[in-house]
């Protein structure tokens, strides 16, 4: 039951259809469409990952995928713009936390 690319995207269209933004089951999405050679559509389906997305999958993915349509300069960007948002905070207990 290997290779059943048109069954997995239509179970991953009712997921996002329960949860329109979730980053992860866009980026799953996107994934099935590259294994399929179809770079276009795993493109769109990682149209909404920005950023701001949490997800550091779902970054890796969209990473990914820059790098396969060799928009290096995108994807670097991507990844300074994501690590410009990270801060680090101090809590009181002395312990470093990573927001994203």
């Amino acid at each position: 039951m290997l290779r059943q690319f048109p069954a997995a995207l239509k179970l991953y269209d009712r997921a996002l259809d329960i949860l329109p933004n979730d980053p992860d089951l866009m980026a799953s999405k996107a994934s099935i469409y590259k294994a399929q050679g179809n770079l276009d559509q795993a493109a769109k389906s990682l149209s909404q990952i920005t950023t701001r997305t949490e997800s550091q999958s779902a970054i890796r993915t969209k990473v990914n995928q820059l790098t396969l349509e060799r928009n290096y300069d995108e994807a670097i960007r991507l990844l300074q713009a994501r690590q410009a948002n990270s801060i680090l905070v101090l809590r009181s207990t002395g312990d470093l936390i990573r927001f994203c």
